[in-house]
């Protein structure tokens, strides 16, 4: 297995993921361990046989350290982020896996473009249901609890929109492969993955 096809292995592994993540958040609400486990085992296993086959051993320990510290980059902050309960578990692992499948530094581009996204689309359905003062003042209240060092409850209420999380961080992923891998392949370009490009 060269890096080229494990690049496209592990973008198969990371569409398939996200696809099946975002059905199961939007319908069930959870996204499940028997998903998000095997990912980031997929992920970490890609990019260690890519690497050795494409220069030995010290090829695999690199390609496997890429993508730990994408996974760790990806755990570590949402793991932050559901011990002060904004967050569910299922949505950490999630992290996680894109994480191991796409790699550090693009872990970072995904994470971003996945706040952004989660940030819209939660500003969007605050404005449908006219919930904005009451939102405001819960946040408010939050992050001020927060840096007095006292632990924040929930901001969301009964009546707050649900926002399945599996959908911004799949915008988010699969934004930033676009914008590294997919894009430049097709206009032949060399492809991005981690921070030098390779041809394809």
């Amino acid at each position: 297995m060269s890096l080229r096809l494990g690049l496209l292995a592990a973008d198969v592994v990371l569409v398939g993921v996200l696809i099946v993540a975002v059905v199961t958040d939007l319908t069930v609400g959870r996204i499940r361990n028997r998903l998000t486990y095997p990912a980031i085992v997929a992920g970490l296993v890609i990019w260690t046989v890519a690497g050795a086959f494409d220069s030995g051993w010290q090829g695999a320990a690199g390609w496997l350290w890429m993508s730990a510290a994408g996974l760790l980059i990806a755990f570590v902050p949402m793991l932050i982020a559901f011990s002060l309960g904004g967050i569910g578990g299922g949505d950490v692992k999630l992290a996680g896996a894109i994480g191991a499948l796409v790699g550090c530094p693009m872990v970072i581009h995904a994470m971003l473009y996945g706040f952004i996204a989660a940030a819209l689309v939660g500003i969007g359905l605050i404005v449908v249901k006219r919930m904005t003062r009451q939102t405001a003042g819960r946040l408010v209240q939050f992050f001020w609890l927060l840096m007095t060092g006292v632990r924040p409850n929930d901001p969301t209420s009964a009546r707050s929109p649900r926002l399945a999380t599996a959908l911004p961080w799949a915008i988010g992923a699969i934004a930033a492969v676009a914008q590294y891998q997919w894009i430049p392949w097709l206009t032949g370009r060399g492809v991005w993955v981690t921070g030098k490009p390779f041809g394809m």
